[in-house]
């Protein structure tokens, strides 16, 4: 494995902490708002992000995939988004390297644990990346791309 639990862990937060400050700045009155008919909604992409994580480290551990609800406003989302944040930091630090090169089951293959990191971390970045898109359509300048310290 390439990289130390404690390391992974640094890198997805530079992506997650940056949507967090994101979603400070956001009014809950843009929750419905979507950059083309049919794409997901500031509210449903943040509900996505929870979910996604939740589930993707859920696999290293061998748990069930949980279902979210859908929130009812964007900060509701928010406010769920920063609980699943604490519970996958808690998960990856727990990690021991042993742990991290354990198989697992996903996406239709066996691969090792850390790969699904790495998924998680690139997962981020893409949503990011559209949230970040959608801020500037609604006339608000995101906060700066990563996070750091």
């Amino acid at each position: 494995m390439p990289y130390s639990a404690n390391e992974y862990l640094q890198t997805w937060m530079m992506h997650r902490g940056a949507i967090l400050d994101l979603l400070e700045k956001l009014p809950d009155d843009k929750g419905d708002f979507a950059a083309w008919e049919g794409g997901m909604t500031f509210t449903k992409m943040v509900d996505h992000l929870s979910g996604a994580t939740l589930n993707l480290t859920g696999m290293m551990a061998g748990r069930e995939r949980v279902k979210l609800e859908p929130s009812a406003s964007l900060s509701s989302a928010g406010s769920r988004l920063g609980e699943a944040t604490q519970t996958v930091q808690k998960r990856i630090s727990e990690m021991t390297d042993e742990g991290l090169s354990t198989q697992v089951f996903a996406f239709g293959t066996q691969m090792p644990a850390y790969k699904l990191i790495e998924f998680l971390i690139n997962h981020d970045a893409h949503h990011k990346g559209q949230l970040w898109l959608m801020t500037r359509m609604i006339g608000l300048e995101p906060p700066r791309f990563v996070k750091v310290g």
